[in-house]
């Protein structure tokens, strides 16, 4: 118990005895604790006391008479310190199986306190939730969960919720600052923003982070094999809120991180696919030819040797080599060099196979260009079935072309666009030769 009483020690609560909080007022209720107390004395001298203790507060400890009044809470109002906040909002709400109680809020969750609230459960709440994640909005929209900026400051608390679930707009919790002032060299006026219409994060926008999925070993932590028999949201809610011992919602959810250091992270570990996407889709289908690809006529797929050896795209491009789109800038990209593969294959394997593999892909590829280059008629002038065939002709090719390997990737496969949109090309010549001599009859 040391790390408890420490924290204890420091806590608003150290003239407070340990009992009073822990043991509910009755005397029922104090004659259980004192079995339960002599349970744990013969546990800890038999050496199997847990080094997770668990213990609870009820409501009715925290309400007993010369503590905390229900009254002087429900008639407070709002709260405007760092958060805006108000009790009686918030005390005896019903949410997904959840009543919240006095220490659905205050827990012994932070370190360096022993009942203070933990700012992270508000947002398991009103941000832990996907549809009232604020970054499910785009930048620049109306703002978290749909909700536009206030035209002038908030003067009440926000409950309000269209569906039933908490509120997730900024406003519910913060109050724009009233006066500007300087952030990096930049003077902010927030009043500037209200006025516009701004939303929230279209400037603040990544500060809370995506919430964690729940996942069943989770359940582990607590439970020696888990739940058999699972249960509905609002049961497990109920369950784990409101049971003999109160589990805490980071259990469960996890910590979801809410803040400007929150928004520093996201920008210090951007997703480049947040921009460029797909960047690589055309060399990806090339390379990962699996099992699964339905092949016409129960010919075999064209599989890379390459992919079923589980060689990655990092094995082959290892060359940096400035962008030559971005000069000057220190940005590189990696290029695939003969020199990779020698690391596998015999020395000089890589120039001699890339060679034959890029020369006989260029000739074949051009062979076929000639060949739909010779086709002198305009679409207007061929027919609907014939214009098609040249199009996906055209349109093989150019897979060819954009992969920009011409065969490294995938020898085999790509060889078979090209011998298709040869196929396509010699069709549509002889539906030309056809119709010529329906004209000249």
């Amino acid at each position: 118990m040391g790390s408890f009483y420490e924290t204890w020690e420091r806590d608003v609560h150290h003239e407070v005895k340990c009992g009073e909080c822990h043991i509910p007022p009755g005397a029922k209720s104090l004659f259980a604790a004192k079995i339960n107390g002599l349970g744990q004395v013969v546990d800890d001298w038999l050496n199997r006391t847990s080094m997770k203790p668990s213990a609870s507060v009820g409501e009715l400890a925290c309400m007993r008479s010369g503590c905390h009044d229900r009254g002087d809470l429900d008639n407070g109002g709002p709260s405007e310190r760092i958060f805006l906040f108000e009790h009686a909002s918030h005390l005896d709400l019903e949410y997904l199986g959840i009543t919240i109680k006095c220490a659905t809020c205050h827990s012994h969750i932070r370190g360096d306190n022993h009942f203070q609230v933990n700012t992270n459960a508000c947002i398991v709440c009103h941000l832990g939730a996907p549809d009232h994640h604020p970054d499910y909005t785009t930048p620049g929209s109306l703002g978290s969960n749909g909700h536009s900026a206030p035209a002038a400051r908030p003067q009440a608390f926000d409950t309000e919720s269209t569906d039933g679930a908490a509120p997730a707009s900024c406003q519910t919790c913060h109050i724009p600052p009233s006066e500007a002032f300087e952030y990096e060299g930049m003077l902010v006026d927030h009043a500037q923003f209200v006025e516009y219409g701004a939303s929230c994060n279209s400037c603040h926008y990544g500060i809370t982070a995506t919430p964690s999925p729940i996942i069943d070993d989770q359940c582990l932590r607590c439970h020696v094999f888990g739940i058999d028999e699972w249960t509905d949201t609002e049961d497990l809610h109920h369950l784990h809120s409101m049971g003999e011992h109160k589990v805490e919602c980071f259990e469960c959810h996890g910590v979801i991180r809410h803040g400007t250091h929150t928004q520093q992270m996201q920008i210090e570990q951007f997703d480049c696919r947040n921009c460029h996407s797909d960047q690589h889709r055309i060399q990806r289908s090339t390379y990962l030819r699996d099992l699964t690809t339905k092949v016409a006529n129960g010919e075999t797929p064209e599989i890379s040797p390459m992919f079923l050896s589980h060689v990655g795209c990092p094995a082959c491009h290892i060359e940096p080599r400035p962008v030559s789109l971005k000069p000057g800038t220190g940005s590189t990209v990696a290029y695939a060099v003969p020199e990779a593969c020698d690391r596998c294959h015999e020395d000089g394997f890589g120039v001699k196979m890339i060679e034959t593999w890029q020369t006989s892909t260029h000739e074949m590829h051009k062979t076929v260009e000639r060949i739909l280059e010779s086709i002198e008629f305009t679409e207007e002038e061929l027919d609907e079935e014939t214009v098609a065939l040249m199009a996906d002709a055209r349109r093989l090719l150019k897979l060819v072309r954009l992969d920009g390997s011409w065969g490294v990737h995938n020898p085999k496969f790509t060889q078979r666009l090209i011998e298709q949109a040869r196929a396509k090309v010699v069709e549509a010549q002889a539906l030309i030769r056809d119709a010529e001599k329906d004209a000249l009859r």
